[in-house]
């Protein structure tokens, strides 16, 4: 179902309202901001936003209140985070202590956070005549928002104008923010209205004006202006301005000028990777005693701002934008320009839509007795990819205001209810001037101050009423085609099925990579040659209805397909494999285990192999083995030794890329052998590469004791292999920086002799066991820090 409407919305009594700003979600709703009028000459400290959807209807409307805010206060700018989240900036001047805020909301309108912000470094300028501005809120990846803000500082000897450009979280939270100050005396009020962002750099486009350039009679014009800046170095790397196209001439000694500031200017990224600028104005043309007014002039540009083509949109109607008339227009992705012009003192209605010739034009009556001087900026055209046009009037009399949403399909406009055709606009050529932009940009990082708001939001309920609606019913769609392909040769034919009210052709969806040739035969039918195996979708959608879609599961299944676990290896202790035989022909897998997933995991050596059977039951099998090696890498148990005692650690000879660690008190012996002196507990660990590819490592963990100072030697041993008191050592406690023992038998031979104290006397000499008898020992040491000593005495070998 799709449908027209004209929708409109009545506030409480005596509440004015205004719009300021509106943007479309990436749900086609519309996101709105503006204030409430205490009188038509000033400024409220009451704002609001609200969300309609894209049917018309309004989904939440919130008024915002503050005690920060002053006669100064402004809703600036509004953005939606990729989370879906809506970001809404202004500035506050006047009365607070950080000038610049921005509220989150939730989709649902809920307040999620809020932030006041000073750039305490900037020295910002807020008693400037020149205003300030948070222009631009652009999504920065999927998790990031980038604020562009323009604003005035106080430097000698002039007061330049910076951009400040921040980056906070989608949920708000601040990060980095640089300032970028204009070079000297050239261009002053910026306003960049859109911002683009690709790789590393950061396109600003937008309006300003420029010293004693672009004037008509003394009064200074507006000027296009770009800004290309890289973000990753922070510099600004190229930058254009053109005087923008003239707006007229002077009629009774009195210039015809824009007489609006750089935030009318209002710029469209289109599709086709170019830049389309645009200005309401005013201007008047004289041609033969006909007479043309200028009501908006319309610039392009490629991305990097090179000029491609001007015009003018004009009516013969005799008007100015002051209170009795109000106008606007909007520029979509795809150049579709949407018109609508208000003429309050006929209580008519003028809205036209097309490319470049604007051609349906239409009229409707609309009854609206209230005029005040904020008019001008009290509505809401927005494009809507499918729609006509999709506009808000906001009028009122003297009691309400009232908001009538249009929402109309090109096949409706001849509804009486949406007017009668009219001939009102035209267009003509145009040029811009190029701008000798002269002088650097200096930057600084921008030093922010926080504090939280004190925004609160509550609901505020509107009246609605049903004006015109007109619905289409588009319901039924069918897609068809076979389930299976055996022949990859064979042409694939889909058709679709709808009922007469899906008016148009069928949009296919599916993957042209793996198509070699597709054709739509007509509206409701697609062929299609593939070059290799698919499994997927086909996706149906009605171009008069995209909601309306419908889907077919397809199998090409390619003969001959080989399945490849790859090349028998050696099996790396604790490392897992992967075995995938993944493949969109195939319906069925079963592997030797008897599982029947995609692939497999090894986590053990082995023989694998896998069966997998296709779509039109050919079987494909392939069998990978891994290989068993013993490798090790083990550095024993964990250990206990004394304060400044020395420890051996090796692991097998033999492998590669040995790696030690830490380093702490560690000597190398070799690649594969370290001595270690810990003096708190230490945990050692190797790496090596007992194969490319392939590590192991092992870790020990050695626990540094205060061990008591002691040796002692026994009078006699026993060994006879029956485990007890088999080797003569001595009992020792604490760390030795030497010691040296040796034995002699009754002769004076040398029997034994030892540097290890833990290295004992088994009874033999030379391989042979020893009778029993006396022997005489003697043993030379030295404790850590302390004196060397020597000893002996005699042991008796018993059997």
């Amino acid at each position: 179902m799709d449908s027209s409407s004209h929708i409109q919305y009545k506030t409480l009594p005596n509440d004015s309202l205004r719009v300021l700003k509106t943007i479309f979600t990436k749900d086609s709703s519309k996101i709105s901001i503006g204030f409430f009028l205490k009188d038509a000459s000033a400024f409220s400290n009451l704002f609001f936003t609200s969300k309609t959807n894209k049917s018309g209807e309004t989904v939440w409307f919130k008024k915002i209140t503050s005690p920060n805010f002053s006669g100064k206060s402004e809703l600036q700018s509004l953005g939606e985070a990729a989370n879906g989240n809506i970001i809404i900036a202004g500035t506050n001047p006047v009365t607070a202590t950080e000038p610049f805020f921005y509220i989150i909301l939730s989709p649902q309108g809920q307040l999620l956070y809020q932030n006041n912000i000073d750039i305490t470094n900037a020295g910002l300028n807020l008693n400037n005549a020149y205003p300030i501005w948070v222009s631009n809120i652009t999504q920065y990846g999927t998790d990031s928002l980038l604020f562009c803000i323009t604003h005035p500082l106080y430097r000698a000897p002039e007061e330049p104008d910076a951009i400040t450009l921040l980056v906070t979280s989608n949920d708000g939270v601040p990060g980095s923010s640089w300032s970028f100050i204009r070079p000297p005396i050239t261009y002053y009020e910026p306003y960049f209205d859109r911002c683009k962002i690709e790789g590393d750099y950061i396109y600003l486009y937008g309006s300003s004006n420029f010293i004693n350039t672009c004037m008509i009679s003394f009064i200074p014009q507006s000027a296009y202006t770009y800004l290309k800046i890289n973000w990753k170095t922070k510099q600004v790397v190229d930058k254009k301005a053109y005087c923008s196209p003239p707006e007229g001439f002077t009629q009774f000694g009195i210039p015809i000028t824009e007489g609006e500031g750089n935030d009318n200017t209002v710029v469209a990224i289109l599709n086709n990777d170019r830049i389309s600028i645009y200005r309401k104005i005013w201007g008047l043309d004289f041609n033969g005693g006909d007479t043309l007014t200028r009501i908006f002039k319309i610039s392009e540009f490629d991305k990097d701002f090179n000029h491609i083509k001007s015009e003018y949109v004009c009516t013969r109607k005799r008007f100015r934008w002051w209170e009795e008339w109000n106008y606007h227009l909007y520029i979509d992705s795809l150049d579709n320009r949407y018109v609508s012009v208000y003429d309050f003192p006929n209580q008519q209605v003028y809205y036209a839509f097309g490319k470049d010739l604007l051609t349906i034009q239409k009229k409707i009556p609309h009854a609206a007795t209230r005029i005040d001087r904020f008019s001008q900026k009290s509505n809401r055209v927005m494009g809507e990819p499918g729609y006509l046009t999709s506009y808000d009037i906001i009028t009122g009399d003297n009691q309400h205001t009232y908001i009538d949403n249009f929402r109309i399909l090109a096949k409706d406009t001849a509804a009486l209810c949406f007017g009668s055709n009219i001939d009102l606009l035209l267009t003509k050529p145009a040029t811009v001037s190029p701008i000798n932009w002269q002088g650097n940009f200096t930057v600084q990082q921008a030093i922010l101050a926080l504090s939280p708001a004190r925004f609160t939001i509550e609901d505020y309920n509107l009246q609605r009423t049903i004006v015109c609606n007109i619905v289409h019913r588009c319901d039924t769609l069918k897609i068809h085609a076979l389930d299976t392909v055996c022949n990859i040769a064979q042409p694939v034919i889909v058709t679709v099925y709808k009922n007469p009210l899906c008016d148009g052709k069928i949009n296919f969806t599916f993957d042209t990579a793996m198509v070699q040739t597709y054709q739509q035969i007509n509206d409701t039918t697609l062929s299609l040659t593939f070059n290799k195996s698919y499994r997927g979708k086909i996706i149906a959608r009605s171009a008069s209805c995209d909601k309306l879609i419908d889907s077919v599961g397809l199998v090409v299944a390619a003969p001959f397909q080989q399945i490849n676990l790859g090349n028998d290896t050696i099996y790396c202790p604790g490392k897992t494999y992967l075995f995938d035989a993944y493949n969109p022909g195939f319906k069925s897998y079963r592997w030797q285990d008897g599982s029947n997933g995609t692939n497999y995991t090894a986590t053990k050596d082995g023989v694998y192999y896998v069966t997998a059977t296709d779509f039109c039951n050919r079987v494909y099998t392939d069998t990978i083995k891994l290989s068993k090696r013993n490798f090790k890498i083990d550095l024993g148990k964990d250990s206990t030794i004394c304060l400044h005692e020395a420890m051996t650690l090796s692991v097998p000879a033999g492998y590669m890329n040995y790696s030690w660690q830490p380093q702490y008190n560690l000597t190398y012996l070799n690649q594969n052998s370290v001595t270690v002196i810990p003096e708190i507990n230490t945990s050692y660990s190797v790496e090596a590469e007992v194969f490319q590819g392939c590590k192991l490592s092992d870790t020990i963990k050695i626990k540094v004791a205060a061990c008591p100072e002691y040796i002692y030697f026994s009078n006699a041993f026993t060994p006879n292999n029956d485990g007890l008191n088999d080797l003569f050592k001595p009992f020792t406690g604490g760390a030795f920086e030497k010691y040296e023992m040796q034995i002699y038998n009754r002769w004076g031979q040398l029997v034994f002799a030892t540097k290890n104290r833990n290295e004992g006397w088994n009874g033999k000499y030379k391989s042979i066991a020893q009778d029993n008898g006396s022997f005489v020992w003697q043993c030379r040491y030295k404790f850590y820090g302390k004196p060397e000593q020597f000893i002996k005495g005699v042991l008796t070998l018993l059997k």
